[in-house]
């Protein structure tokens, strides 16, 4: 018997989810309070709109035409890059609420290491990729075909779709971070949790971060969003700054470290690390020296695709996130055999 492919499958529900996203009122009204170019949503959403309406013909010409599957194939890179700009709105939106409450909307900038500007530019790149993909339908020949099914994800929040998806991995590291630790182990554990851009691990730590049982049983957190600084002052500076709510520019990097290790003693801290891409294991060992003064029960959340970042971050195993469009097919039944 013949196996229809699952892959492409997995492209339909990613392009649904983008679209749910896109056009709830909230994520609209949160893109355009931060000068954001809210065409570019409307760009995004017809050219979303037209590649779904395809994507049923494609997935059956794709097995007898090595064009279509290319075309499939490189559609899902982007869709993927797509889904991980989203997730950086998404954790700009999260961490303003979550800091907003305590900090000035000053103080929470300062946190971002990626400015909004520089997501109207990504976006522009994305839309200008998928108009490639819009062209390409058209010269392949592919059709509109009605898409039996349908999937019906509420938009009520920026990230809902992740909730929905997500709540047996949030399950499983909320134990991990409030689990009692031998009398033996360190002060600090790390989680790392690994997966390919567009997964949704900031989402997720995020929801861990902001969870009220969480919130009770630390008694310091701190967030910084990592990606591709790999100066490792830069990133205790990073994390400084949002321990001690203040402007660390200009401090000498050995006086931070010992404000910054004196500032968590005998705290049970917990720190995330978003994002992270730095390989080197002696560059992680400076990085988290200062946080061996904090209380047992400690924990260090670590986002990162690179296996090879995940082998020396983590104490407890490495939580591995499966494809959350395929989480979510599995989860109604509806992948194809």
């Amino acid at each position: 018997m013949a196996l229809a492919m699952v892959g492409e499958p997995l492209i339909s529900a990613s392009v649904v989810i983008l679209l749910e996203r896109i056009t709830s009122t909230e994520f609209r009204d949160f893109f355009a309070s931060r000068s954001l170019n809210v065409s570019l949503l409307d760009e995004l959403k017809i050219k979303l709109g037209a590649l779904n309406a395809v994507l049923n013909d494609a997935e059956e010409k794709q097995i007898t035409d090595d064009a279509v599957k290319t075309w499939l194939d490189d559609l899902k890179d982007a869709v993927l890059d797509a889904e991980d700009v989203l997730d950086e709105i998404n954790t700009e939106y999260l961490r303003y609420k979550v800091e907003g409450e305590s900090k000035s909307f000053t103080q929470v900038r300062s946190l971002f290491s990626s400015p909004f500007n520089t997501l109207n530019a990504k976006l522009e790149a994305i839309s200008g990729r998928l108009e490639h993909f819009v062209k390409q339908k058209d010269i392949l020949g592919l059709q509109s075909v009605y898409r039996r099914v349908s999937y019906s994800i509420s938009t009520d929040s920026l990230v809902e779709p992740v909730v929905v998806a997500r709540e047996d991995d949030k399950a499983k590291l909320l134990n991990m971070l409030l689990s009692d630790v031998d009398a033996n182990s360190n002060n600090i554990e790390v989680i790392t949790i690994l997966g390919m851009g567009g997964r949704g691990k900031t989402t997720l730590a995020q929801y861990l971060y902001n969870d009220s049982e969480v919130q009770k049983h630390f008694d310091l957190k701190a967030w910084v969003r990592v990606s591709d600084v790999h100066d490792v002052f830069k990133v205790t500076k990073q994390i400084a700054e949002s321990v001690l709510s203040k402007d660390c520019t200009g401090t000498n990097p050995d006086v931070l470290r010992v404000e910054l290790k004196n500032s968590l003693k005998y705290k049970k801290i917990l720190l995330v690390l978003d994002d992270l891409c730095n390989d080197e294991y002696n560059d992680w060992n400076q990085l988290i020296a200062a946080f061996t003064s904090g209380k047992r029960g400690s924990r260090i959340i670590v986002t990162t695709r690179q296996q090879e970042v995940a082998k020396f971050t983590h104490t407890f195993p490495t939580y591995e996130l499966k494809s959350l469009t395929g989480k979510l097919l599995e989860d109604t039944g509806n992948l194809c055999i």
